[in-house]
């Protein structure tokens, strides 16, 4: 099995963690405490990258369960890693930079 992408992933998740947080920026600049409902775009962003691998896996074409034997540690390694990048960027910028 080789894992492949996983830098890819997690420049992706920063940068979309950065927009994210930086689009939460403005939103507190009209006096809307954004802060309680981060962990709303957490949810979604996980299930956007859920979404992005099963669309991989359909695409292939390979059953299931095949799929899965095969690449099971590429697509978790793919989940984890977008995910960190995304939540690492969101929070820094959010927490630190609002207060």
């Amino acid at each position: 099995m080789k894992v492949t992408n996983i830098h890819l992933h997690l420049v992706i998740g920063l940068a979309s963690g950065m927009f994210a947080g930086i689009a939460s920026l403005s939103i507190q600049e009209n006096q809307f405490n954004i802060q309680p409902y981060l962990y709303l775009l957490s949810i979604a962003f996980f299930l956007l990258t859920l979404a992005w691998e099963i669309r991989q896996w359909k695409k292939s074409r390979i059953r299931l369960s095949y799929y899965l034997a095969v690449k099971w540690l590429d697509t978790l390694l793919d989940l984890v890693f977008g995910n960190l990048g995304f939540n690492l960027a969101l929070y820094v910028i959010c927490w630190w930079l609002i207060g």
